[in-house]
């Protein structure tokens, strides 16, 4: 599975940046590179699903643990309400799924 990791990360950062709205100039600094990771993350899962590694099941779990810590990331900046964090990741999440779900032939994220 080949995913260009690069176009995910601007597909998630500029759904997160619409998400946050006018909070975007406060969470930058913190989300971009949790972005950055779980788009890594997303590349190292597809590649261990295609090796057989693992399972769409298994893959999706380790996806999902890294959108979580994501979450968590987010919730730690003032003004972040765990609601907020959350629709805000899920919001990357889906922008990221339009790219990598096609890909990788299932619901990865």
């Amino acid at each position: 599975m080949n995913i260009d990791v690069t176009s995910v990360i601007d597909a998630m950062t500029g759904a997160l940046r619409k998400a946050a709205g006018k909070r975007w100039s406060a969470v930058r600094n913190v989300m971009e590179p949790e972005l950055r990771e779980l788009a890594l993350t997303i590349e190292k899962v597809g590649a261990m699903y295609a090796s057989g590694e693992v399972d769409a099941n298994r893959a999706s779990e380790l996806v999902a643990m890294q959108r979580n810590t994501a979450v968590s990331a987010l919730k730690t900046i003032e003004g972040f309400g765990a609601v907020a964090a959350r629709d805000a990741i899920a919001a990357a999440a889906r922008a990221a799924g339009r790219l990598v779900n096609r890909i990788a032939g299932f619901t990865l994220i």
